[in-house]
């Protein structure tokens, strides 16, 4: 894919990992203000090489103060 069409499936996949993935229970009405989730791609290099793994950030510049990915329940 182009690089436009590239980030929207990555901000996509990264929406949909962080509606799964996040506390919602943690996240107050000020924090959901401030919340950033973006894709990181690895360098073009890399990408060439066959590494494409894509990560997810979640990010806030104030007021996060703990994880807000729920923890892995064990089965």
């Amino acid at each position: 894919p182009d690089r436009s069409q590239l980030g929207q499936e990555a901000s996509d996949g990264c929406k949909s990992r962080a509606v799964s993935r996040v506390d919602k229970s943690k996240i107050t009405r000020t924090l959901a203000r401030t919340l950033i989730l973006y894709p990181v791609f690895p360098l073009e290099a890399a990408w060439t090489d066959g590494k494409r793994t894509i990560s997810c950030v979640l990010s806030a510049p104030r007021h996060l103060t703990k994880s807000l990915v729920e923890r892995a329940r064990a089965h």
